[in-house]
């Protein structure tokens, strides 16, 4: 054994002079070598400091004396196998930067101090400036964006402010980042965190829950009673990265690992970022009670949520899959995505050709318009016993025929997001081919174009459906399409 030699890297810190772990990166690190047997290291590694970061290979971990040394002199040490992916796996450590203390980072993949983000100053006005890259700490990862997909609720919020809520207040004029239909590359892990790797590609789902409150300890997360209660130097637990945190219109962002999925090699980043769409529809579909199928489907609004219901529907064997909408271009797409009858609803009576389809009317309908005729239209076109999910929502209050859902005993089902892991579910089939939902996607602009990019699906131009920003330089270009 004496003739083996080994080498420690070692990085400076604290009692180096450099005092943020983030500039480690810049520094080059210096090889101890060391020889075996024991007393040979321990002699030495006797001079290293307590404010040095060290990364020791496998090889020479396996002998406990050397990991009992490091840990009595209060020295990091990082095993190359905990990070196989990066060779130069780092943990923060320094006295005066606390806030990175037992943070994961990576040579190979260097996260700056700020970032550049989008920030919601007054109703409808976004502009660019920079921030702080957040800290993730314990069961949470720095997610650096690749690419965020538009949602009709970004518009919402940037205009209305509802549903986001920020210190307990509309979101305006709080240096929030909205955005949370998002994917990207693990950047840094928590403390703790194994569960993930620098360098997985992943996507999110937006709700983490506090875990405390009575909704979390049923499942419920997405309806957590801390909602909005945790921003700035308020912390109760709950995340909703877009809505009370700091969403995805920025260059990175910390996630919970509960609402991390792995994105497969084969997924386009852009289609990544659908996998929040089809959770909703997924969501919606499980609380009426998931097992649809040989169960007749109707989806209202032939949106990204909607044209996804169609599609998750299908996957989970509804038949049949019947689509209502008012654009023969959205339909088409429809049926691509498994509907196997469509209706436009400006040349025919909706209800009454559903009724004609199903017999008595069908078992489950999905309201993806959210006004208050298509309500009406789902409340009429549903059989006695029959579910209806709102996925969408009206304005304004809707008057709504009550009486014919109390006597045909028709149960009514309002959602929030995409809960009970529906994304994990909704990823599984994606990855799958079960359904193409790069269908759904039509535009893709660069981060700097976002005012243009949330133009073009506010307004839908160019008949717009699902908008996506990429923070790649190659990203393509407005008007694009696939996947």
């Amino acid at each position: 054994m004496g003739g083996l030699a080994h080498n420690i890297m070692c990085f400076p810190g604290a009692g180096a002079g450099v005092g943020n772990p983030m500039l480690w990166h810049c520094f080059r690190p210096y090889w101890l070598t060391i020889s075996l047997p024991l007393p040979a290291i321990h002699t030495r590694i006797s001079c290293i400091d307590r404010s040095i970061f060290v990364i020791v290979p496998e090889s020479i971990w396996k002998f406990p004396k050397i990991g009992a040394f490091f840990h009595n002199k209060n020295i990091m040490v990082n095993q190359r196998k905990w990070l196989p992916r990066m060779k130069e796996a780092q943990i923060s450590t320094s006295a005066d930067t606390d806030r990175w203390r037992g943070v994961a980072t990576s040579a190979a993949m260097p996260v700056p101090d700020e970032m550049r983000a989008w920030v919601l100053g007054d109703p409808e006005q976004l502009d660019r400036t920079t921030k702080p890259v957040p800290v993730p700490g314990r069961a949470e990862a720095l997610v650096r964006i690749d690419a965020v997909a538009i949602c009709a609720t970004d518009l919402e919020i940037i205009k209305y402010g509802t549903p986001a809520l920020i210190e307990g207040g509309p979101p305006f004029n709080k240096n929030f980042s909205p955005g949370h239909e998002y994917m990207g590359t693990v950047a840094a892990l928590g403390p703790g965190v194994d569960e993930f790797e620098i360098g997985d590609r992943v996507t999110v789902e937006i709700h983490s829950g506090c875990g405390q409150c009575k909704r979390c300890r049923m499942g419920m997360y997405t309806s957590c009673h801390n909602y909005g209660l945790n921003f700035g130097d308020q912390n109760k637990g709950h995340r909703a990265n877009g809505f009370t945190t700091d969403g995805g219109f920025a260059e990175y962002a910390v996630n919970n690992i509960n609402t991390m999925i792995k994105v497969p090699d084969t997924m386009s980043d852009e289609v990544a970022t659908l996998v929040v769409t089809a959770g909703t529809s997924m969501y919606g579909l499980t609380e009426l009670g998931g097992l649809v199928a040989g169960e007749s489907v109707v989806v209202i609004g032939p949106g990204p949520i909607g044209l996804l219901a169609v599609a998750v529907a299908k996957a989970l064997g509804a038949t049949p899959v019947i689509l209502v909408g008012t654009r023969e271009n959205r339909n088409a797409i429809g049926r691509q995505l498994g509907a196997d009858i469509t209706i436009d609803a400006r040349n025919e009576d909706a209800v009454a050709r559903v009724k004609e389809l199903t017999g008595k009317g069908a078992d489950y309908v999905v309201d993806c318009a959210g006004n208050e005729t298509t309500v009406n239209q789902a409340i009429h076109m549903t059989n006695r016993g029959g579910r209806i999910c709102l996925a969408a929502f009206p304005k304004e209050p809707a008057t709504f025929d009550l009486g014919y859902l109390a006597v045909n005993n028709i149960y009514l089902y309002g959602i929030r997001g995409e809960g009970r892991s529906a994304t994990h579910r909704a990823m599984a089939f994606m990855a799958e081919n079960r359904f193409d939902a790069g269908l759904v996607h039509t535009h893709t602009f660069p981060m700097e174009d976002l005012p243009e990019a949330l133009r073009y699906a506010r307004d839908r131009v160019d008949d717009a459906i699902k908008v996506v920003v990429s923070m790649r330089k190659n990203a393509n270009p407005a008007g694009s399409s696939g996947t």
